[in-house]
């Protein structure tokens, strides 16, 4: 419908219908109606839909639907909720683009499964470790490169920007129509190594544990998508034997860090969760990792991981000679230079 179409442009613009009137001299009732189905615009007004919105022509008239799926977040309760709209009218295009793209060439199959049932926690650290084992990654040891295991699995990751969110804003996820579709992680492009691993890894999460599940109450899936993420990065047979002699310190901490990518604060949730620590050591940790400053600027870089599949398509689809739904637009918003 080209009335939804308008509202996933304008919501993933981040902008409001009294700006979109204001950029387009189209009156706010008229662009509601529009919206709503209750009326189309004429050839002129969507040329100038297409000049305020930074969006192809061929997006309002050629181009396939693009429905918005309900999927899962990395995000604060603060995030502003204009953000949440922008984001996930971004990745309804985005997975329009990813979906077309599989009907016409031979992308990677999808090897993941989704699970349905009690996510207890030694489920999750099964589906954890079988998600491992699906993605061609050895049940033991780190994770080299966390968005090419996705791609190597058929998952389509983006990079976006997500700007002025605080850091509330982190990722998201879909696998449309339980799980029939390509499922899509998106994450700020603005994050650090560790931080961007261990997001992109929850999502993973998401995508297992919840697209058969998905009234799971939004902060039991957050406790849950953790719990994946944990077991997926820092495997508990790892944790239990670096640590069987090894106190565990923020200077032991800092060498696990270096090796398998993922913050400090989270390998102390993942010793805590398996019972190497217990509630008192943890609080002295973070007591320690706080008074250092280490939760705006902690030591240890890791190296940001980047994506190729959604970029590949776009040069794919630009060698073809076809006319992208959306391709100015997301040559833009996926920022695939970076």
């Amino acid at each position: 419908m080209l009335g939804e179409r308008v509202l996933i442009a304008r919501q993933a613009e981040g902008m409001t219908q009294k700006g979109l009137s204001e950029s387009t001299g189209i009156s706010s009732s008229k662009i509601s109606k529009i919206e709503t189905g209750m009326t189309d615009p004429t050839p002129s007004e969507i040329h100038a839909l297409s000049s305020a919105l930074s969006i192809p022509f061929s997006y309002f008239t050629d181009s396939p639907s693009y429905p918005v799926v309900e999927g899962r977040f990395r995000k604060r309760s603060r995030a502003p909720k204009s953000r949440v709209r922008a984001l996930v009218s971004t990745t309804a295009m985005i997975a329009g683009v990813v979906q077309e793209a599989s009907a016409e060439y031979r992308l990677r199959p999808v090897t993941i499964t989704p699970f349905d049932g009690e996510a207890t926690e030694s489920f999750i650290a099964d589906q954890a470790l079988m998600t491992r084992t699906a993605l061609g990654i050895p049940s033991r040891g780190p994770v080299g490169n966390v968005i090419r295991a996705c791609e190597r699995g058929g998952i389509a990751v983006a990079r976006v920007p997500m700007a002025d969110d605080g850091g509330d804003l982190s990722g998201y996820s879909v696998w449309g129509d339980m799980g029939e579709l390509r499922p899509l992680i998106v994450f700020s492009s603005s994050l650090p190594g560790d931080v961007l691993r261990a997001t992109v890894a929850h999502e993973l999460g998401h995508l297992v544990l919840h697209t058969l599940r998905p009234l799971v109450e939004p902060k039991a899936g957050e406790v849950e998508a953790w719990g994946f993420s944990n077991h997926f990065l820092f495997p508990v047979d790892d944790a239990k034997e670096i640590f069987a002699d090894t106190p565990v310190t923020l200077r032991s901490l800092l060498r696990v860090k270096q090796r398998y990518g993922v913050t400090v604060s989270f390998l102390i949730s993942c010793c805590r969760r398996y019972g190497i620590i217990d509630e008192l050591r943890e609080r002295s940790l973070r007591k320690q990792y706080s008074a250092r400053g280490w939760y705006m600027n902690e030591p240890g870089e890791v190296v940001g991981e980047t994506t190729k599949m959604v970029p590949a398509i776009l040069s794919r689809m630009r060698e073809d000679g076809r006319d992208i739904c959306l391709q100015e637009f997301l040559a833009w918003k996926l920022m695939t230079a970076a």
